[in-house]
């Protein structure tokens, strides 16, 4: 069974947008370790995915305050392609490269 890290390495591939799987992130006084970052949609500095919301909640202002957009989401069989365009549509784009032709 692949990880949610990995699912969303695929996933980003899959849409032909970036991911960072799993993500790292030095915030208040420690690391903060998430699913993934897709660093193009979200917020400026990107959105953060992981499917535990106790794991998000407890740095959401200052997820918020240093750019990031977040979602406690979880990727599993059921989600499909239009299902995952639909979610990144609705994060809006940020990135610098061109949109992909689906956004």
């Amino acid at each position: 069974m692949k990880t949610q890290s990995e699912l969303w390495g695929h996933l980003a591939d899959h849409l032909g947008i970036e991911a960072v799987a799993p993500f790292q992130l030095a915030i208040g006084d420690g690391i903060a370790t998430f699913a993934a970052l897709l660093p193009q949609v979200g917020g400026p500095a990107g959105m953060i995915v992981d499917p535990d919301w106790g794991t998000i909640e407890p740095l959401s202002n200052a997820l918020v305050e240093t750019g990031f957009g977040y979602s406690a989401v979880t990727l599993d069989d059921t989600v499909t392609d239009e299902d995952a365009r639909d979610m990144v549509r609705d994060w809006g784009w940020f990135g610098i490269a061109a949109k992909p032709d689906w956004l």
